[in-house]
């Protein structure tokens, strides 16, 4: 991930005008910042809402609103690559959305999360209890982080709240199958490539 420092920033305004919609997708900004973004908000106002203040969890609650719209919007056409089969920014955007959703009573938001929960739940079934970023060491941490979220902070009567736990003891398990303890690091298969996702092995 690239370092946002003030110039870059002055750059990617300067590229994308006043508005977001002139931007060129992916070559200008990276569109899954709105998911890790989201994830530690989430995380922020769960823990600290006490510390930080009322005023101040409602301005993030706002934000996360325009965050689940921007999130809903990607669908996997027109340039866009979030599809089902990309797992870890899905799994995220799951969790925020349906997190938002509830906190302001959104049915739209809770469907469209409870569906997407759904979908990532079938799609590592169908896949033999397996992401489709397989042997992806890098997302791995993205999707420990983005299952463990749920567990912790996500909506109790969400979808992926309720398969966070089986999707999370599975990839573990697979992580320790293939983790060689005398070599510190991991066996793969050959890179695999998935849809508009390609997947790097890393040793």
């Amino acid at each position: 991930m690239h370092t946002l420092t003030p110039i870059r920033m002055r750059r990617i305004m300067g590229r994308c005008g006043m508005g977001l919609g002139s931007c060129r997708r992916i070559n200008t900004y990276d569109p899954n910042w709105r998911e890790f973004i989201g994830t530690q908000l989430v995380q922020i106002v769960e823990e600290f809402s006490d510390l930080i203040g009322e005023n101040l969890v409602s301005r993030i609650v706002k934000a996360m609103e325009i965050q689940a719209i921007g999130a809903m919007r990607r669908n996997g056409t027109e340039g866009d690559n979030l599809v089902t089969a990309y797992t870890n920014p899905a799994l995220m955007r799951a969790l925020t959305v349906g997190w938002v959703g509830v906190r302001t009573q959104n049915q739209t938001y809770t469907d469209f999360a409870n569906n997407e929960g759904e979908m990532i739940t079938q799609l590592f079934r169908e896949s033999g209890n397996a992401f489709s970023e397989y042997n992806a060491l890098t997302y791995y941490g993205e999707d420990i982080w983005a299952l463990a979220a749920s567990i912790k902070y996500g909506p109790a009567n969400q979808t992926l709240t309720k398969n966070a736990p089986f999707m999370l003891g599975a990839l573990w398990d697979d992580i320790a199958e293939h983790y060689n303890a005398y070599l510190g690091n991991f066996r793969h298969p050959p890179p695999l490539v998935l849809g508009p996702i390609r997947l790097r092995e890393r040793a």
